[in-house]
């Protein structure tokens, strides 16, 4: 299982997905679950801190559900933007097909990181990773219209702000940490040391006492085969903290 996510106010409801691709809800604290088959694999939640029904997903594009699974929309990409569906790869890999000029990009996007404003939940933020490269996009009309706030150097891993009041953004790449502007976009990217790329996965937070954000980070051993069948399963290279943005 991968992801397993709380809400913040709620814990009886979680979100987690399984490695057929399948992602799940509870909201009895995993006593039973409720399956659902979301396009394009899922790899982020994040739920609304002011309503704990409303859930967001993140796939090939991002869905939402206002009534906890009892019924779905796509929100990104836009389904006015939306031509269809593309199938690719030996195991038919899922991709929306959208019109040019369209917000989402396409190119076997997915979206790997939510964050919503818990102070206004119309504003949301989410880390779209497409063609081996990450960007932060923002709606402000709760998914009416998107815009590219940010692009960075690598795929992102997490996005994470202090939820008291969102004056700065912090996305967490493959090779570095940026510091965003939430209103204008511009953003401070800083390498990651050499040793510590790429990561692997991630995780951070901002804290509401000190402001202070920090950021651990996995890291595998680089050139050695990684798991799978027939394949070696390996220690971990290391994890790392940063308590000062990197």
């Amino acid at each position: 299982t991968f992801f397993p996510t709380y809400h913040p106010t709620d814990p009886d409801r979680i979100a987690i997905r399984c490695d057929m691709t399948g992602c799940y809800l509870s909201d009895n604290g995993g006593q039973s679950w409720e399956m659902y088959n979301i396009p394009g694999s899922v790899s982020s939640f994040a739920f609304d801190p002011s309503e704990n029904k409303i859930v967001y997903v993140g796939a090939a594009g991002l869905h939402r559900t206002p009534d906890f699974g009892k019924s779905w929309e796509l929100i990104f990409p836009l389904p006015s933007d939306t031509l269809g569906q593309s199938h690719f790869g030996d195991h038919a890999d899922f991709d929306w097909v959208v019109r040019d000029g369209a917000s989402y990009p396409g190119g076997n996007s997915h979206v790997d990181a939510i964050l919503i404003d818990p102070q206004n939940p119309q504003n949301l933020y989410v880390g779209l990773n497409f063609q081996g490269s990450g960007s932060v996009f923002v709606t402000r009309d709760n998914g009416a219209s998107w815009s590219e706030l940010a692009r960075l150097k690598a795929p992102i891993l997490g996005l994470y702000a202090d939820l008291k009041k969102i004056d700065k953004l912090y996305a967490i790449t493959r090779s570095s940490l940026a510091e965003i502007d939430p209103a204008s976009g511009e953003s401070d990217e800083k390498d990651m040391p050499e040793r510590m790329t790429p990561v692997e996965s991630a995780t951070g937070g901002v804290d509401p006492e000190s402001g202070v954000m920090r950021f651990y980070g996995v890291v595998t051993p680089k050139g050695t085969a990684q798991g799978g069948f027939g394949g070696k399963i390996l220690a971990l290279g290391g994890i790392f903290v940063t308590e000062d943005a990197g």
